[in-house]
């Protein structure tokens, strides 16, 4: 029975010291793009983007998660079907490479999340702009939009998205991964890691080999445990600015979904006259790194019916 105990703990142990050893190099040894771009938003805050693919090209701005990075878009940034296109991601506040205050204020105002993506609009001067959000991102975007209008914005794919957070309006959305994944927001550092590794369960199920799922803990791990609870602290429900939206939208959404329930992806959509749901049978919370062909396919598809609209509008 001790051997037993023994071997769990140090088996923990060493997945720790695996999962923090590729959190240090994703730090320290990324590419020098990465490490070296940075837009300043409010407060001084620094957030740190990448850019791929043509520099010419329709740009395409990825918006991450709830405790993830720019890093969980790999498969969309170095896509060669993706690369005709500019392709940006940035690291929201508080997450990956960018600034972590201590500050809970610069977390709950929804004013500082849609001034991190004006500021990356405005520095790298985009225009006609197709975003995709997952996630928390969707309501990143959706406090831009309700500060900033669509103005710059061409079309918007939502996944694995919420309309709002910590309202009763979205309570129903919420899947049984949820209380889980709610560790991360705790102090002691083995809830942390149990939320995190619920978090990457959550985004992947099965379907993913071992070194992704562990760039995926690893790039959790780098935003702090308070960041996580007072993004959890927020009180917003973007129902009417959803309706407000005037650009082409899409909804991706994995079937297996135990975050947010799919049944989100269908009732957001039925708000927006015109708008689509793509079920991703096989994906769970995050089916751009599952069923990253299908979706990538999906989104050059959805880019390019987009562009012939707007030529036949004119």
């Amino acid at each position: 029975m001790t051997n037993v105990i023994y071997q769990s703990a140090f088996e923990r142990l060493y997945s720790l010291f695996f999962v923090m050893l590729i959190a240090v190099l994703m730090a320290a040894c990324s590419s020098e793009k990465v490490t070296s771009e940075y837009v300043y938003s409010t407060n001084g805050v620094k957030l740190s983007f990448s850019e791929y693919g043509n520099p010419n090209g329709q740009p395409v701005l990825f918006i991450h998660g709830w405790s993830q990075s720019k890093e969980m878009w790999q498969q969309q940034l170095t896509a060669p079907e993706l690369q005709d296109y500019r392709l940006i991601a940035f690291d929201l506040r508080g997450h990956g490479q960018s600034t972590k205050t201590m500050n809970p204020a610069e977390y709950v105002s929804a004013n500082n999340w849609a001034d991190d993506i004006s500021a990356v609009i405005r520095k790298l001067d985009l225009r006609n702009v197709t975003v995709v959000a997952h996630s928390y991102g969707a309501i990143a975007l959706l406090d831009y939009l309700s500060l900033y209008g669509e103005k710059n914005l061409k079309a918007i794919n939502f996944v694995g998205a919420l309309a709002g957070m910590g309202s009763q309006s979205v309570a129903a959305y919420i899947g049984s991964d949820f209380e889980r994944i709610k560790l991360a927001t705790g102090e002691r550092f083995n809830d942390q890691i149990d939320g995190v590794i619920a978090l990457a369960k959550a985004n992947y199920g099965n379907a993913v080999d071992r070194d992704v799922y562990a760039r995926g803990v690893a790039a959790s791990m780098l935003t702090p445990y308070y960041v996580r609870r007072y993004i959890f602290a927020r009180q917003v429900d973007h129902t009417d600015t959803l309706r407000s939206i005037r650009v082409p939208v899409v909804f991706s959404h994995g079937q297996f979904d135990q975050a947010v329930l799919a049944r989100s992806a269908v009732d957001m959509a039925s708000k927006l006259l015109g708008s689509t749901v793509t079920i991703y049978e096989e994906s769970s919370h995050a089916p751009f790194v599952t069923e990253a062909a299908k979706f990538n396919a999906n989104l050059v598809a959805f880019i390019e019916n987009v562009e012939t609209e707007i030529h036949h509008e004119q």
